[in-house]
């Protein structure tokens, strides 16, 4: 009975044995057969490692050197600029710098405007005060001042420009013909030019640069004359107590 039991052990240890085997065969068979899917984790990043740099935004230009529109003209960003610029050459001259005054602004950009509209180019406004001197055209602002001044220009935004049947006219413009390509300044550009204008004009200068003065405003506006855009340009100047 005894060598019985231990025959049937041995029976039931191998036939264990055997299908352990067979079941690790089958397993390995199973596991070459599926093939294994590709782990979609991000790898995570290094404790010492650095994010990469963002690509830096693409600078937009200033408002200032953006160029004259031809057909709109930024009447105030022109005007700021001039303002600035003349206190700029205040500062170097060892002057103290313009305040700036609505009122002075109002008559300066009253007479640019009207300039521009009716195609002329004087001290003396044709518009809402007629012939009179530009000293009644600032106190017709309420503006009371024991000293004023006045400095205007006319310049074009065009830099160069291509007309076609063209002719020269005294204030260096041209007369006549059609413009067909034109090549424009910026704001700040403009400004500069309009104050290298005046600071080259002993009279001009005389104003820009007298002590006395102590207030500013400056008016810009857009006209055209023979086909050819020009910016008329006031400087309004006064001592205000």
């Amino acid at each position: 009975m005894k060598i019985t039991m231990n025959l049937r052990c041995r029976s039931i240890l191998l036939l264990v044995a055997v299908l352990a085997g067979y079941s690790n065969v089958y397993a390995q068979q199973q596991s070459a057969s599926v093939p294994r899917k590709k782990s979609s984790a991000i790898p995570a990043r290094k404790a010492n490692e650095k994010p990469a740099p963002a690509k830096p935004a693409a600078e937009q230009p200033s408002p200032a050197d953006k160029l004259v529109n031809c057909e709109k003209l930024n009447e105030s960003l022109i005007s700021e600029l001039i303002f600035d610029a003349t206190n700029r050459e205040r500062r170097r001259a060892g002057l103290p710098e313009f305040q700036a005054s609505g009122q002075l602004r109002q008559s300066a950009v009253g007479h640019s405007a009207d300039m521009a509209k009716r195609n002329y180019f004087s001290h003396q406004t044709k518009g809402f005060i007629l012939n009179g001197p530009f000293s009644d055209r600032i106190q017709a602002t309420g503006l009371r001042a024991t000293k004023m001044a006045e400095n205007i220009a006319m310049l074009s935004p065009v830099e160069k420009m291509l007309l076609v049947g063209a002719s020269s006219t005294w204030f260096g413009g041209t007369k006549g013909g059609q413009l067909v390509s034109e090549d424009c300044r910026t704001y700040r550009q403009l400004a500069d030019e309009a104050l290298k204008m005046w600071m080259n004009s002993p009279g001009h200068r005389r104003n820009i640069l007298d002590g006395s003065l102590n207030s500013l405003g400056v008016g810009c506006a857009l006209g055209w004359r023979d086909g050819i855009p020009y910016v008329y340009m006031t400087q309004n100047f006064a001592r205000v107590p």
